[in-house]
This record gives structure tokens, C-alpha cells and sequence, in this order.
């Protein structure tokens, strides 16, 4: 799937959700890079933004493509180290909590 095309399905999952109250970044690599900004009143997701985040999520485009579409639980990512998280674990937690 497009970077474009997960950063829409992103945004429609945080759609009208609770803002996540800082910045998270999934970076995948040569995939390029999807940024959250839950510092508003909402949440907005952006494509390949180069700001820093207040976390960083690093993983493979295909692993992401698994975990947005429930075909990788996000737990067995971090466990198999096809994870791995940069910052503030709070925010990865709210993102869970969002259903994402």
C-alpha cells in the first residue's frame, strides 16, 4: 500500500478521536515517514513531515502495511524486534488505545 494511501486509512481511524496530547512519528525506512500531531484539538496525520517527535516508531513499510490491517499485532512486533520505539512509551499507548 501507498505511503499516501496509510496516511489516509490513518486518518480516518483518529478521525474525531481524543487527541493523543504530543507528537509520533512511524518511521519505515526507505518507505518514507508518517507523522502524527495529536497536540491540537485533534489528531492529523502527515507524510513524510521531517519534524522530530516526541516518539518514534521505527519499522518496515510491510510490517506497518501488516500491523495497520491487524495482520501483525503490534505486542509480537515489538517482541520480534520488527519495532522498535523511540520517546515517550505514553503516546504508544493512548495510539493503541485509539484503536489503531
Amino acid at each position: 500500500m501507498e505511503l499516501a494511501e496509510l496516511a489516509g486509512l490513518m486518518t480516518a481511524r483518529l478521525s474525531g478521536k481524543v487527541a493523543l496530547g504530543g507528537t509520533l512519528k512511524f518511521d519505515l525506512g526507505s518507505g518514507g515517514s508518517l507523522f502524527v500531531d495529536g497536540t491540537g484539538a485533534g489528531n492529523t496525520v502527515t507524510a513524510n513531515r521531517s519534524d522530530g517527535a516526541n516518539t518514534t516508531i521505527s519499522m518496515a513499510a510491510g510490517d506497518f502495511d501488516d500491523l495497520i490491517h491487524g495482520r501483525l499485532n503490534p505486542t509480537l512486533a515489538f517482541m520480534e524486534g520488527k519495532m522498535r520505539i523511540d520517546g515517550d512509551m505514553n503516546l504508544v499507548v493512548k495510539l493503541g488505545q485509539l484503536s489503531l
